[in-house]
């Protein structure tokens, strides 16, 4: 660490193998912890992409960490050409971060801003605005652990990722009936992200995308034309998806509505197949595992449909024996207004309807013997209620009877 001087409007230098940090804030092993983190981070960036080291050779960017941009401003080290930005910016190898009220988010901030930076190196950029902002907020989010930094994480809980907030507002607008379509996240104009809440959908698309290894391929592909931020560049990743896209929206709508801290995005996959048979006379049964989230039965719905179910069984909640349910749930204990290990069933459409907002979706506790009125003609899902970091903690199923109502 080299110091350039003590008085409180003077800079501190700290160089890395990947960044060279600059600041205006006093000294202290937290600079340090930037620098390694970031210098963490470029391997795990260059995995993503499958690209090695040689390709960075020689790379390294500056960084302004800033308290004051008034003392990086008068020694002129903001260009008068940078726009006005929120948190933070980047251009070429320089990058320009506003000191947050945690350590996680100057590091989510700093890794984010080096996220494009080293986007710019490998691809001559990052695309447009969706899919630039959506991959830098991915391969930011961060954990440390004992075996180094990890990135492209779901944070656990609030207390673990203070200030990052993108969670928090997806619940809000959840709450508001206010949850953007995939295609209106993927129209973000140049000026979006002057506010905060196009990051967390971004982001989100970004979590959808890779969780599934169907769509993670073209997903981190399409980074190799990240120098073009025309609408081309969407265009040709809807190519790429094309074929799949009503089972993609519909995987969005899911995602959002049960996205949270801990979220596990491997036990959250929904199995969706568009061949499957409508719901006629003849009884269904499926097992509905405990462990999983969203499971969808074996038959599609049509608009109206009203749905017997019947549930049998017993499941073991949290991997504890002395925490069991059966269909009705646990009555001791909720989640968003239902017990805890109860059947819960939605319905969700075969073709969403272009829209700004995705259409609310209804979910009906079923328990052990109850019905459904489909709203309309789509997927039948089932899951067990718990909280989102939960799920793989639980064991065994629950037996299903499905019956279309006659008359």
């Amino acid at each position: 660490m080299a110091v350039v001087g003590q008085a409180a409007d003077e800079l501190v230098t700290i160089d890395g193998k990947y960044l060279r940090l600059i600041t205006d804030l006093p000294s202290s092993e937290s600079h340090q912890d930037l620098v390694d983190s970031f210098d963490q981070a470029v391997p795990l960036w260059l995995d993503y992409w499958g690209r090695d080291g040689v390709s960075v050779d020689g790379w390294r960017m500056t960084g302004y960490l800033m308290q004051s941009k008034a003392n990086f401003q008068k020694r002129g080290l903001i260009p008068s050409s940078l726009p006005e930005f929120l948190n933070g910016f980047q251009a070429g190898d320089k990058l320009w971060v506003n000191q947050q009220a945690s350590q996680y988010y100057t590091t989510h901030l700093l890794l984010h801003e080096g996220a494009h930076g080293i986007a710019e190196k490998l691809f001559g950029g990052a695309g447009p605005p969706w899919y630039m902002e959506g991959t830098a907020e991915f391969l930011a989010t961060h954990v440390r652990t004992d075996d180094g930094l990890k990135v492209g994480i779901i944070p656990a809980d609030r207390e673990s990722s203070p200030y990052w907030g993108r969670l928090g507002l997806i619940a809000t607008r959840r709450s508001e009936g206010k949850m953007p379509t995939l295609e209106t996240v993927m129209r973000y104009g140049d000026t979006a992200h002057r506010e905060v809440e196009p990051y967390a959908w971004s982001w989100a698309a970004s979590v959808l995308l890779e969780a599934y290894p169907e769509y993670r391929q073209p997903f981190r592909a399409a980074a190799t034309g990240g120098a073009d931020a025309s609408p081309q560049f969407t265009r040709q990743f809807f190519e790429s998806l094309r074929s799949q896209w009503p089972i993609v929206v519909s995987r969005w709508q899911l995602l959002c509505n049960d996205l949270d801290y801990g979220f596990d995005v491997t036990q959250n996959r929904v199995l969706l197949d568009s061949t499957i048979p409508k719901l006629a006379g003849k009884t269904v049964t499926m097992k509905l595992a405990a462990a999983q989230g969203w499971q969808s039965a074996p038959v599609q719905v049509r608009n109206r449909q009203r749905i017997l179910i019947r549930a049998t069984g017993r499941i073991q909640l949290h991997d504890d024996p002395t925490w069991t349910s059966e269909p009705d749930g646990v009555t001791i204990t909720y989640h968003r207004g239902q017990p805890l290990g109860c059947v819960l069933a939605c319905v969700i459409p075969s073709n969403l309807p272009a829209d700004r907002y995705l259409p609310k979706l209804k979910i009906v506790n079923v328990g052990s013997n109850g019905e459904i009125i489909s709203p309309c003609e789509g997927w039948l899902l089932f899951k067990v209620n718990d909280t989102p970091s939960s799920i793989s903690d639980n064991h065994g199923s629950f037996d299903l009877q499905i019956d279309a109502a006659s008359g």
